[in-house]
């Protein structure tokens, strides 16, 4: 019995009642799918159409396009062509999506219908598509030998390696700077939670059972967002919990891996609302939860696309109600801007567009030219699904905004994997740099480009001169990263957090030494003061 089958059978099962009875992400995961399916205009099938214009048509349909120079041959016909057909219906060369998945996941897969149970696409179709792409496609990417000298090393920071426990390996998963507690808090994927105010300071707070996503105190109340499986998932054990007075209270559960929330009153009426990034994996959205007069939370579906990775509360039109700047780093890959009509209502428009391929990880939402409107800095270089490859076109990005919400790249700075970029003036000479950190650094010839600090020497052609540690990647494989002058001499710190699990081709050499030094967190010191 083949996958289209069983899901039909599963679906055909399953009482209406209960679908709209789920609960959290599970109800909206289906409700939602079914939506971007129907917005999702499905070409015709022109017979006597090219492979050129059936790409255009079929992969541009949802998302922008990349260009079958995006990635080598190689990867297209092994990872990336058998996805693609899949997501069309068709199964080619013994490729089965299902495979290796669980009973669970693979019943939420086929819930997700990321995969139709009937081919969208004819068969000679597809060969016409797959054609172009391989005949276009490069063998290889050129080796880039100017990053080799490009470097300089750090002097303004000086760096601080922190072991939080006695283990031989570091799956950090959050960081923040909690003003209300006066104190780091840092996140593993395994659950535990440390308050960390500094190098030669750190306390266990407590154990939770999934990986930590959101850690927070206000008042007398901590709040937690449990991320469920950190590992792609369509199963939706995520939750959002309260902690008053040692009475935990779930707020909301069956999430789909959520891996940011945001606190902020979005209606003026002095309550937050919480803004929830469920990441997901072939489905995910952006949820508000609304307190209600009952003490519990309405569940506000805002954005219904995988991948959301990051959302910033802030006035982007002067009317005075925030609006949310928001990345989704998956499928419909680009930049969202949520623009605020009052009593939670928000239209939506998507203000940067990339190609799937591009793997975008973080925002920053900054004026970088002085012009009084905000600027955004985006990081890309997620590395992790079907497309491995040292892609040239990851790295840092500078869109100016034209004062009416309207983005224009500016500037482009290659580093290999980069993961997160921190937007500061971090040096005090009134401009702002640039630290990036790349989880996916190319370790074998740039290992010293896991930790990039751009220091900004002149605003409007935006030039910068590159730094690095040149031990910047033997202790750890940087993937968190948050900002604060945690030593309160007035210059602002940065704290990196090690999760040394390996997603993409990484040497035996250089994870073993991860695991032999075990560092959790590196603390960057800012000398200038």
């Amino acid at each position: 019995m083949g996958p289209a089958v069983i899901e039909r059978e599963i679906i055909d099962s399953i009482e209406p009642r209960i679908w709209f009875a789920a609960k959290g992400a599970v109800g909206w995961l289906v409700l939602f799918m079914v939506a971007s399916l129907m917005q999702c205009q499905i070409p015709q099938k022109p017979e006597t159409a090219s492979g050129a214009i059936l790409f255009s048509q079929y992969c541009g349909s949802c998302h922008l396009a990349p260009q079958p120079t995006d990635l080598p041959v190689s990867v297209w016909k092994k990872r990336v062509l058998p996805e693609m057909a899949a997501r069309m219906g068709l199964l080619i060369d013994h490729y089965n999506p299902y495979a290796g998945l669980n009973m669970e996941e693979t019943f939420y897969t086929q819930i997700s219908m990321a995969y139709p149970p009937k081919p969208i696409i004819s068969r000679t179709e597809w060969d016409s598509i797959a054609n172009y792409v391989l005949s276009h496609a490069v063998d290889t990417f050129l080796f880039d030998s100017s990053r080799l000298q490009r470097n300089k090393p750090i002097n303004q920071f000086a760096a601080h390696p922190v072991k939080l426990d006695d283990l031989p390996e570091s799956f950090v998963s959050y960081i923040h700077h909690d003003e209300h507690a006066g104190t780091n808090f840092v996140g593993f994927v395994r659950g535990q939670v440390y308050a960390v105010p500094d190098p030669e300071h750190h306390d266990f707070i407590e154990k939770r059972y999934y990986t930590i996503a959101d850690y927070r105190q206000r008042g007398d109340t901590t709040w937690c967002t449990e991320m469920g499986p950190i590992l792609p998932s369509e199963i939706p054990k995520g939750r959002l919990t309260k902690t008053v007075d040692s009475t935990l209270v779930v707020v909301a559960d069956s999430l789909h891996r959520p891996v940011y929330t945001v606190f902020s009153d979005l209606d003026g009426d002095g309550k937050d609302e919480i803004l929830l990034a469920e990441f997901g994996n072939k489905t995910g959205e952006l949820l508000l939860l609304h307190a209600d007069q009952d003490g519990g939370y309405l569940h506000l579906p805002l954005l219904a696309q995988p991948g959301i990775i990051r959302i910033i509360v802030q006035d982007m039109n002067q009317d005075l109600k925030p609006d949310l700047v928001v990345l989704a780093s998956q499928g419909n890959e680009g930049v969202y801007l949520l623009l605020n009509q009052g009593n939670l209502k928000f239209t939506t428009q998507q203000v940067i567009r990339l190609p799937s391929v591009y793997g975008s990880s973080w925002i920053e939402l900054v004026d970088m030219d002085h012009d009084k409107d905000l600027d955004i800095v985006l990081a890309n270089g997620d590395n992790a699904d079907y497309s491995y490859a040292l892609k040239p076109y990851h790295g840092v990005r500078i869109f100016t905004n034209n004062g009416n919400n309207e983005f224009e790249q500016q500037w482009f700075y290659p580093i290999y994997g980069a993961t997160r970029v921190i937007a500061r003036d971090f040096d005090l000479d009134g401009d702002v740099d640039l630290l990036v950190n790349a989880y996916f650094a190319n370790y074998d010839q740039f290992p010293e480009e896991s930790i990039v600090y751009l220091q900004n020497d002149s605003d409007p052609e935006f030039m910068f001169s590159p730094f690095t540690f040149p031990d910047a990647a033997k202790s750890g494989r940087w993937l968190i990263s948050e900002c604060a002058d945690y030593d309160q001499d007035g210059d602002l710190d940065v704290i990196l957090g090690s999760n040394i699990w390996s997603p993409a081709p990484t040497g035996r050499d250089v994870l073993n030494a991860w695991r032999k030094a075990g560092i959790d967190l590196l603390f960057l010191e800012n000398k200038l003061r």
